[in-house]
């Protein structure tokens, strides 16, 4: 059985112990904390074995980098493991199948483990999947338990379910992914309980503001003039709306990383947020997560109930990672890249130091080393585009203001006082655009905007920030790769000098003395033609 516990002094003399990518149990004295060795790493381009494909998953461990991917040829997983990140051994994939994909990868004490989707194409449906190793060479396959069909409303339901992302803690495991259903056409359902006279030809919508009595919108020939009915006046059931274009998030959840339980609706998630990356600390988890409006990140103890982070107003986060008890996220804050550090999942510190400065940052690993970045851009657009004004909407009594990072500001229109702010998760959205405003302690409905005055607000917004975009277009430049033993001083590595400009990376991951990147590079490495069918390759820069 696999065992999930975390060192919980990480960094101590130049050593990480953690349950997030890139990650080791060793005590290893790192040569990439000097910063002279890291301006004079040593860079190769090493080729992985097929012929066309990519390398999408990359973790250190303590028996060395593993690589997965994909072979495009025919459409087989690909697997690589290597001690030294310069020699790599091909290896039986830990998904043998041409239906389906590995989507993340992640290592600590336990050893390695991977979780992705399997798609039936015969019989229909997908599962959700678990691999484990404690050595990244023999892999065991565990699918994990989902509800794939149960009866609601008087309907079957045909879920199908994708598992994204997976972390350690504590002796606890969590994978995350989601589901949605199928129910067929539901508009036969609205058909027989509407009166004859009425028509869905021109559309149709449901009101969910009132769970606990949708309604039904129809809207007439013009696009505009709508009825509207209760469902407990045409007689359907309140839980047919909750599966008509539904998704659903999912947790599970293991001792061991083997034995799981059922996949169950994550608590404190919107049931249309998407889960992003989950890091693993002894104090808990942290993922981030895409809501219906901007993004947001989460903390968990016990990764079934999660509670909403408060960051910095205009913050979003791209990636997480921990160590020990420490997390670490990246992404945009103030309108250009920023680094968001915490010791307990809750509670976050922002730093946007002029060299992280960055239209966004993407991704985060952690190793022996440290930490390591993927940026892009300079800046210079993204402090434009994330400093937009808030978009304003009102009636005779509400106010809303809404802001780029996804949160909206309720005030009342007499007194000026701010009533409470909901996130992207809490607007009540319809299909068509339309946002309910509902009070979050009574349950009451104070306002309704329509798509038209929401895209009218944005639209005005755009055309008064027009006199400070640039006439010149913003010069492009390639991803940077920046470098930290703690997490708050970093290190610009020199990757247009060995890259060019038109190297792209992935993912990538540290060892005690090497750096590997994957990616693709337009011209092959060092120049040449453009590949239209990348090789799968990683990049690997050694310390002197």
């Amino acid at each position: 059985a696999l065992t999930a516990d975390n060192d919980p002094d990480p960094l101590a003399n130049g050593t990480t112990e953690t349950g997030g990518t890139g990650t080791t149990g060793s005590t290893i004295v790192t040569k990439l904390a000097d910063p002279a060795v890291l301006a004079d790493l040593e860079w190769t381009r090493v080729p992985l074995g097929a012929q066309d494909g990519e390398i999408s998953q990359l973790a250190y461990g303590a028996n060395g980098f593993v690589a997965l991917g994909q072979d495009w040829q025919n459409g087989r997983s690909l697997a690589f493991v290597s001690e030294d990140g310069l020699a790599w051994e091909q290896i039986q994939p830990p998904m043998d199948t041409t239906n389906g994909w590995i989507a993340n990868l992640q290592t600590g004490d336990f050893g390695y483990i991977a979780v992705g989707t399997v798609y039936d194409q015969f019989g229909g449906g997908n599962e959700a999947m678990v691999w484990t190793s404690e050595d990244g060479f023999a892999w065991t396959e565990t699918r994990l338990p989902t509800v794939e069909q149960e009866e609601i409303a008087g309907i079957s339901v045909q879920w199908y379910t994708d598992v994204y992302n997976i972390a350690a803690s504590d002796g606890k495991f969590i994978a995350a992914g989601s589901q949605w259903a199928d129910i067929g056409d539901p508009q036969r359902f609205f058909e027989d309980a509407l009166p004859e006279d009425v028509s869905l030809w021109f559309g149709w919508d449901i009101d969910r503001s009132n769970p606990d009595d949708p309604a039904l919108i129809v809207w007439g020939d013009e696009g505009d003039d709508q009825q509207t009915f209760p469902f407990s006046e045409i007689g359907l059931d309140p839980a047919l709306a909750e599966v008509i274009w539904s998704n659903r998030a999912l947790v599970w959840t293991s001792d061991d990383g083997i034995e799981w339980t059922e996949g169950k609706p994550i608590e404190g998630i919107g049931a249309d947020s998407g889960i992003g990356h989950i890091a693993a600390s002894s104090t808990g988890f942290v993922t981030t997560v895409w809501e219906r409006f901007g993004q947001g990140m989460y903390f968990s103890k016990d990764g079934e109930t999660w509670e909403r982070v408060e960051l910095p107003r205009g913050s979003q986060i791209n990636d997480v990672t921990a160590t020990g008890d420490s997390f670490l996220a990246v992404g945009t804050s103030g309108g250009s890249g920023a680094v968001f550090t915490s010791n307990d999942g809750v509670s976050w510190d922002v730093t946007t130091a002029e060299v992280l400065q960055a239209d966004y940052i993407e991704r985060i690993a952690a190793g022996p080393a440290g930490y390591a970045l993927i940026a892009h851009g300079t800046g210079s657009s993204s402090r434009l585009v994330n400093e937009l004004p808030p978009a304003i909407v009102q009636n005779d009594t509400i106010q809303l203001e809404m802001n780029q990072d996804g949160t909206f500001i309720v005030y009342d229109v007499a007194s000026g006082d701010e009533l409470f702010t909901l996130y992207g998760d809490e607007i009540v959205s319809s299909n068509r655009g339309d946002i309910t405003i509902v009070d979050p302690e009574t349950g009451e409905t104070v306002a309704t905007f329509t798509a038209d005055e929401v895209n009218l607000a944005w639209e005005e917004v755009y055309m008064s920030f027009e006199d400070t975009m640039p006439v010149e277009p913003f010069e492009e430049t390639g991803p940077r790769i920046l470098i930290s033993t703690d997490g708050t001083e970093w290190i610009e590595l020199d990757t247009a000098g060995a890259f060019g400009q038109n190297f792209y990376p992935y993912n990538l991951a540290l060892g005690p003395d090497v750096i590997v990147m994957t990616g693709y590079q337009e011209g092959g490495f060092g120049g040449g033609r453009f590949e239209q069918s990348p090789k799968p390759s990683v990049w690997v820069g050694i310390a002197p």
